[in-house]
């Protein structure tokens, strides 16, 4: 659940809510598929039993960025709905 709104907040803000064309909605669609599923593979290599050095890297710097994208498109969502009113 917590991977879902990590990546699903972004994903909505930047891809799935403004009007792309398809072949923009399916590339954003796809980059954000492939970083869902690197986030925990390169945090349990570089973590794990055999904790490579290059693998920690990647997977803290991908959740970084991950929880920047995350906190921006949160408040872009709620200040958004602030304008609304």
């Amino acid at each position: 659940a917590i991977m879902a709104l990590l990546f699903g907040v972004p994903w909505w803000t930047l891809v799935g809510a403004p009007a792309w064309p398809a072949a923009v909605l399916v590339a954003g669609t796809v980059v954000f598929a492939v970083a869902f599923v690197a986030l925990p593979t390169t945090r349990m290599l570089g973590h794990g039993r055999r904790r490579g050095d290059a693998e920690a890297a990647l997977g803290d710097a991908l959740l970084g960025a991950m929880w920047v994208l995350f906190v921006w498109s949160l408040l872009g969502q709620v200040l958004g709905l602030g304008l609304l009113l």
